[in-house]
């Protein structure tokens, strides 16, 4: 229980860390998406496991921008129909 303890603590620090490393490099724009941020997960335990979920993320939200613009489209803002 104490090893568990002890490891969400890092965790948590490293969290902060990593918070802390993005507020000082921090720019608007796709910079922060691809460059920094994929830097700050490299620095984590795990950081394979944690880059795949943030890509796939990416492309979720990718995905769903397209299909919300495609209904917006065919449907038209007012439309009750979907």
């Amino acid at each position: 229980m104490l090893m568990l303890m002890v490891m969400l603590m890092v965790m948590v620090m490293l969290m902060l860390v990593l918070v802390l490393m993005l507020m000082l490099v921090m720019t608007a724009g796709p910079g922060l998406v691809f460059v920094v941020y994929p830097e700050a997960i490299a620095t984590l335990p795990g950081s394979v496991g944690w880059s795949i979920i943030f890509f796939l993320m990416l492309i979720t939200l990718g995905v769903d921008s397209a299909v919300s613009t495609y209904r917006q489209g065919k449907h038209g803002f007012y439309s009750t129909e979907l």
